[in-house]
């Protein structure tokens, strides 16, 4: 259900948005977005009713600024977003050059608060 929602609002920002890892040549500027860790948060009665999830989206361009701004749109379409049962936060941005893929790389990690 949240890689759902999260590939429909990464969809707005770009086209070109794949789940986990791109294992295949893929044209540039890409988002690739992946589920890192989750963390139940049982109740005295029994199993959870809360999770917190840690989320991870990488944005990848051949440009400083195209990647940069990508990553502003998609901290826009991410950061404080709420709906029924899910809150995202951003709480971490780390931004480099992938000499491999000739790309610039911005990751951006997110903590979702999950309601069963």
């Amino acid at each position: 259900m949240i890689d759902e929602t999260i590939y429909n609002i990464l969809k707005t920002v770009n086209a070109n948005t794949y789940p986990g890892a791109i294992e295949q040549e893929i044209n540039p500027p890409f988002i690739s977005h992946r589920q890192l860790s989750m963390e139940p948060y049982p109740t005295k009665d029994g199993a959870s009713t809360v999770d917190i999830l840690d989320y991870q989206v990488g944005s990848f361009a051949e440009t400083k600024a195209e990647v940069m701004t990508m990553a502003a749109a998609i901290r826009a379409a991410l950061d404080e977003y709420s709906a029924t049962g899910i809150k995202i936060r951003i709480s971490d941005q780390k931004d480099s050059y992938d000499e491999e893929s000739q790309l610039y790389v911005v990751i951006q990690n997110f903590r979702i608060r999950l309601k069963q």
